[in-house]
């Protein structure tokens, strides 16, 4: 309880320490549902985060953050804000959970087709090699992994186009 009171100090008031020592997130840094209401979210220098749902502040407690949030620094808090949002939930209990998020840095069309063909000619190539060792045995049962390497493609071809590249 004395927490609270001391970060929700922090917030309210209008000294200069707080004005400077508090992050505030807004606008695409954030991600609420609608069903949770208007909501804003803020750090201190502490690292406690304090939600303020619908009027009421409340500070979310650690378990209830995940490992970058628990974490970061204020500066690495600044410079994700930059490419990432937090996204904030609204627990059973009543408590809050927050969650980072790196927006969607997918390696784009041209890396999704790269990585689809690449996989196609390795599967190519290995049927073909398996041929020519086996003398022809293999063909019967290259079919079923010439599926799984179809599935494979396809899978590349996706996760090239969406997956986050760091």
């Amino acid at each position: 309880m004395f927490k609270k009171l001391l970060v929700m100090s922090l917030i309210v008031g209008s000294t200069n320490y707080a004005t400077q020592d508090i992050l505030k997130f807004k606008g695409s840094q954030l991600y609420v549902p609608h069903h949770i209401g208007k909501t804003k979210l803020f750090r201190d220098n502490s690292n406690n985060f304090v939600v303020k749902n619908n009027g009421i502040s409340s500070v979310v407690n650690n378990y209830d953050k995940d490992q970058f949030i628990r974490h970061a620094t204020k500066a690495q808090m600044k410079e994700f804000i930059k490419q990432g949002y937090i996204s904030i939930h609204k627990l059973d209990n009543g408590d809050f959970k927050l969650t980072s998020h790196v927006r969607g840095l997918g390696g784009g069309p041209i890396l999704g087709s790269i990585c689809y063909w690449s996989t196609k000619a390795v599967g190519a190539i290995g049927y073909g090699v398996a041929l020519y060792v086996t003398g022809g045995e293999a063909a019967l049962h290259m079919v079923e992994t010439f599926e799984a390497i179809e599935v494979a493609a396809n899978v590349a071809l996706a996760a090239g186009t969406a997956a986050p590249t760091f």
